[in-house]
């Protein structure tokens, strides 16, 4: 995704604020439930972007719904966009400061597709391996259950795909014997 000017220096200026005032992890946490909001609520997207609402309705609305729910620099941060009429780029900033944070912090996101829930020792095993395998100080893991890949699990970065799966050995071996496979 490449950001504007705007939404870099926000981003910059928060991240590097938050830090020095100690406060990071509570507008980490504030930015991270700012983007599940974002990303869910069509109704949100629209009311930050609607021109026909003036400054006055925007301020008061999230008033009423942040001000007690968010960080005073989170709050703080929203209002000045609201006042100098970005508010626009929240969506854009809120990104922006959460890649910040995990390339300053060197956590790296994976997502894990598993034919079963993965109970914790298996979680903290593949965190250890993928942390050694990165170099990341930091590895967070999204683990979704897909029972149709049979067992194993496979391991998405970015477009990088690890295919560990047993529907995926299965395919191979079929493949490999020239027989149709049918799952």
């Amino acid at each position: 995704m490449k950001t504007s000017k705007i939404g870099n220096t926000y981003a910059s200026v928060l991240f590097d604020t938050s830090l020095e005032k100690k406060v990071l992890h509570q507008v980490i946490g504030d930015f991270t439930n700012l983007k599940k909001i974002l990303n869910e609520s069509a109704e949100f997207r629209n009311f930050l972007t609607n021109p026909l609402l003036k400054k006055d309705q925007k301020r008061d609305i999230l008033i009423k719904t942040l001000k007690k729910k968010v960080n005073l620099s989170t709050f703080n941060v929203l209002m000045l966009l609201v006042d100098r009429n970005i508010i626009n780029y929240l969506p854009e900033i809120v990104s922006t400061f959460l890649a910040l944070v995990n390339k300053t912090a060197t956590v790296i996101t994976f997502e894990i597709l598993a034919a079963n829930k993965l109970n914790s020792t298996q979680k903290r095993r593949l965190t250890e391996t993928l942390k050694k395998l990165t170099g990341a100080k930091t590895v967070k893991l999204l683990v979704k259950v897909d029972s149709s890949i049979i067992g194993g699990f496979l391991i998405k970065k970015d477009s990088n795909i690890i295919d560990l799966t047993a529907k995926n050995e299965l395919k191979q071996l079929a493949k490999f014997l020239n027989v149709p496979f049918y799952f």
